[in-house]
């Protein structure tokens, strides 16, 4: 069953440039679908298939809107809201909902945080597999590596 898909389109002028961001928007609901994310978030206690509240929002669309946000732009809760309103990107992600902040924070707290490194390394760990990316040389403090070095640069 897959979780990260896009049920509805919104209803707007198809234009080429949008038509390339909605591919790119499938394929990062690909990655996220193909990660294995869905089976962490599913088994999380006092889980329904929709989120709390009134309206409702599909819960792996508000993650994959989360992750969007936080991946695209430094975001705090309300420019997410804020992103989920006017950004037709992540309106498309969203389906045309629109959360309140509130219930994005609650989101976060309750669903994402508890599980953060097991998510973010089933995804980190698709990206190095989708893109082969060679990881046997990682430097975590910031070391640069220049090939012609002089008395400004280090070797």
């Amino acid at each position: 069953m897959s979780y990260f898909t896009i049920k509805r389109s919104l209803f707007l002028v198809p234009t080429l440039s949008m038509m390339e961001e909605y591919k790119k928007i499938d394929k990062f609901m690909s990655l996220l679908e193909k990660s294995g994310v869905a089976k962490i978030l599913k088994n999380v206690n006092n889980f329904d298939e929709k989120c709390k509240g009134p309206n409702g929002y599909n819960p792996y669309n508000l993650f994959a809107a989360i992750v969007y946000c936080f991946a695209t732009s430094k975001a705090s809760l309300r420019d997410i809201e804020d992103r989920c309103t006017y950004d037709i990107r992540v309106l498309y992600i969203m389906e045309g909902n629109v959360p309140a902040f509130n219930t994005i924070g609650n989101y976060i707290n309750e669903y994402i945080l508890p599980y953060q490194y097991e998510i973010f390394t089933l995804i980190n760990k698709q990206i190095i597999k989708e893109l082969q990316l060679d990881i046997s040389n990682v430097y975590n403090d910031g070391t640069k590596i220049e090939a012609n070095a002089n008395k400004y640069k280090l070797v």
